[in-house]
């Protein structure tokens, strides 16, 4: 493992993880990162929320806010 970590100018250490990575997973690649798990709820209601602001232009998130909730839909405003 020390030559082909000299070769690509990496730690010795670096190498075998990657190698480990490999065997165990098939791919040194990192796992995808991020994944959206929050918005899946609210698009379902994408068209209602597009026809109410075609409706009255520029709604502020309060108001959209009050109008999911007459559908019985509960959202947050509040930044993550």
């Amino acid at each position: 493992m020390r030559a082909p970590a000299r070769r690509f100018g990496i730690s010795a250490a670096s190498a075998i993880r990657w190698r480990q990575l490999a065997l165990a997973h098939g791919t040194p690649a990192a796992k995808p990162q991020g994944d959206d798990r929050r918005t899946a709820r609210i698009e379902g209601h994408a068209d209602f929320i597009l026809d109410a602001i075609k409706q009255e232009p520029d709604p502020t998130l309060a108001e959209l806010q009050a109008m999911l909730a007459e559908r019985g839909v509960s959202v947050s405003i509040a930044p993550l």
